[in-house]
């Protein structure tokens, strides 16, 4: 009698164990919801007042500067998902869950302008089943301001990589060699000189006329032949 009650007491919990697991099908809507997540960052330029000491004078003064800081955001977290992130710069790891967001997107700000920062991103399945589970990985880089781009070097040059504002890879080049950079851009790019009006008229005129022109280069080319052999013939005389 025992040993039948110790197995139905197994297949008991063997039912409940298999109840418990992930399913296909729940993986599988977990996995969509994931693909969906995504991050992107926003940039907010702020006009504030801040004081300065005048070192001549060393009296207070107030100027009006733009501060500038980066908005991050996570779309399309919901109520099944968890979110950890961690932040390759300071290491810290922290989770977000659907309650941290509003409706379903979560941001935060940061004044960090001077690093480039990547996110590493692991969603997880919020369910009780299936908890634990990674669904998807994938990082996210901020970018810094590109010191370069204030140059007057990179004016009307604001497309080339080096003189970008925004950059998510370091720019590892001297003054000089940024110098030495553009200036190859500058080269490709300097406009070919277009003809002027009058040269664009006389075009315009050879091309529709070409047939006239023609016979006329013939003509003219067979009347100095004409006189060149009848000036020789008399000198011969």
């Amino acid at each position: 009698m025992k040993r039948v009650l110790i197995i139905i007491l197994t297949a008991f919990l063997g039912i409940l164990d298999v109840q418990a697991e992930c399913s296909y099908i729940e993986k599988a809507n977990l996995n969509e919801m994931a693909s969906k997540v995504k991050t992107n960052y926003e940039v907010i330029e702020e006009k504030v007042n801040e004081e300065f000491t005048d070192p001549d004078s060393e009296e207070t003064i107030v100027k009006e500067i733009i501060k500038t800081k980066f908005k991050i955001s996570i779309y399309n977290i919901t109520k099944d998902l968890y979110i950890s992130q961690k932040n390759s710069l300071t290491g810290e790891t922290i989770d977000i869950y659907y309650e941290n967001t509003k409706d379903g997107i979560y941001s935060f700000e940061t004044n960090d302008i001077e690093n480039i920062i990547k996110y590493d991103y692991q969603i997880y399945g919020g369910s009780e089943n299936c908890a634990g589970n990674i669904l998807k990985s994938y990082s996210f880089t901020k970018p810094k301001i590109n010191l370069f781009s204030q140059y007057r070097i990179c004016e009307g040059l604001e497309s080339v990589p080096y003189c970008r504002k925004y950059i998510t890879e370091e720019i590892k080049l001297t003054e000089s060699e940024l110098a030495e950079k553009l200036n190859g851009y500058i080269k490709t790019e300097e406009p070919k000189e277009e003809p002027n009006e009058a040269e664009n008229g006389i075009i315009e005129v050879i091309k529709n006329n070409y047939v006239y022109v023609i016979i006329g280069v013939v003509a003219i080319s067979g009347a100095l032949i004409i006189t060149i052999y009848i000036v020789k013939k008399r000198s011969a005389l």
